[in-house]
């Protein structure tokens, strides 16, 4: 429970560390769970965009919760 709770802190803390725009795109669909196209309409952004973005924030998730 102590582990995954260390987990959890260490990913909201790589969230905050990323751009405003793509943190709020991460907000918005991985934890507020809108579909992307919902994403892109809020954000005035285009699809194709918002998967780029959501593309690097996982990797970059992924890469910073191991540091």
């Amino acid at each position: 429970l102590v582990a995954r709770a260390e987990e959890l802190t260490r990913v909201n803390g790589c969230i905050q560390r990323m751009a405003e725009l793509q943190r709020r795109v991460v907000m918005l669909s991985l934890l507020d769970e809108h579909p992307n196209e919902k994403v892109a309409a809020l954000l005035g952004l285009s699809h194709a965009y918002v998967r780029v973005l959501l593309h690097r924030a996982r990797e970059r998730i992924r890469s910073c919760a191991f540091e």
